[in-house]
C-alpha cells in the first residue's frame, strides 16, 4: 500500500514537472516570437525612416536642377525683356521726335479719327491751343503713341517682377541648405516657385523643353525702322527735349 503511494507521488510529481516543463517552453518561444516581431517592426521602421530620408535627398537633388533651370529661363526672359523694352523706348522716342510741337514745347498727337488731341503725357489739349486740323495727317497719332507706352511701361512692370522673381530663386538656394528641411517643405517651396513663375520664364522653359522660342519682338523691330525712317523725313528744325512718358 505504502508503495503503491508512493508511485503515484512520484507520477504525479513527474506530470506537475512535464507540465512546468511544457509551460516553460511555450512562455519561451512566445517571448523569441515577441522579440523577432519587436525586431521585425524597428528594422522596419529604421529602414523607413532611412528611405524617407533617401527620397529627401533624391528630391533635393531634383530641385536643385530644377533650380537651375529656373534661373536660366529668368536670365533669358530678364535679356529678351531688356532688348523689347530698349526698342520699347526708342520707338516712343521715334514718334515724339516726329510728333507736332506746340509753342511752349509740348508734342502733341491727334487721334484717328481727327477728333481730339493729347499732349505726350494724356492731357487732352483744347482746339484754342491747336486744332486737330493743324496737325498733319502724316504725324503719328495718338493711338499709335499711347499703345507703345502702354508696352513700355508693361516691360517695366515684367522687369520688376522677373527681378522679384530673381530673388525668389536665390531664397529657394539658400532654403536648399538647411540640413532639416522637410520632404513637406521643399514640396511646398517648389509649389511656390511654380505659382509665382512670370510668364515670361515659363515660356522660355518651353524653349529649353524643346519647344518653339519665344519670339523676339519682330513686331518692335519693324516698327521702330518705320517710325523713324519717317523722322527722317518730317523733319521740324530744333525743338527742345521732351522727357519720355512714364
Amino acid at each position: 500500500m505504502r508503495e503503491a503511494d508512493e508511485y503515484r507521488r512520484r507520477k504525479e510529481v513527474e506530470r506537475r514537472e512535464e507540465r512546468n516543463r511544457r509551460q516553460w517552453q511555450l512562455a519561451t518561444q512566445q517571448e523569441k516570437r515577441r522579440q523577432i516581431a519587436e525586431r521585425a517592426a524597428e528594422e522596419a521602421a529604421f529602414t523607413a525612416d532611412l528611405v524617407s530620408m533617401t527620397a529627401t535627398v533624391i528630391q533635393k537633388q531634383i530641385f536643385e536642377r530644377k533650380l537651375q533651370r529656373y534661373d536660366t529661363a529668368t536670365v533669358a526672359a530678364l535679356s529678351l525683356n531688356a532688348e523689347q523694352l530698349a526698342a520699347a523706348r526708342s520707338m516712343i522716342e521715334a514718334l515724339l521726335a516726329r510728333a507736332y510741337v506746340l509753342p511752349d514745347g509740348r508734342r502733341v498727337f491727334k487721334t484717328e479719327d481727327g477728333s481730339q488731341v493729347f499732349d505726350e503725357n494724356g492731357n487732352p489739349v483744347s482746339p484754342d491751343e491747336v486744332s486737330p486740323e493743324a496737325i498733319p495727317d502724316s504725324d503719328p497719332k495718338w493711338e499709335e503713341f499711347q499703345g507703345w507706352v502702354h508696352e513700355s511701361q508693361r516691360l517695366d512692370q515684367e522687369r520688376k517682377d522677373l527681378l522679384n522673381y530673381q530673388d525668389r530663386l536665390d531664397a529657394a538656394r539658400e532654403r536648399m541648405g538647411d540640413e532639416n528641411l522637410t520632404t513637406e517643405e521643399l514640396n511646398s517651396l517648389e509649389g511656390e516657385l511654380d505659382a509665382a513663375m512670370p510668364p515670361s520664364v515659363r515660356a522660355q522653359l518651353s524653349s529649353l523643353d524643346g519647344h518653339a522660342p519665344p519670339a523676339a519682338a519682330p513686331r518692335l523691330t519693324q516698327a521702330f525702322r518705320t517710325s523713324t525712317a519717317g523722322a527722317r523725313g518730317s523733319s521740324r528744325g530744333a525743338t527742345p527735349q521732351t522727357p519720355m512718358p512714364a
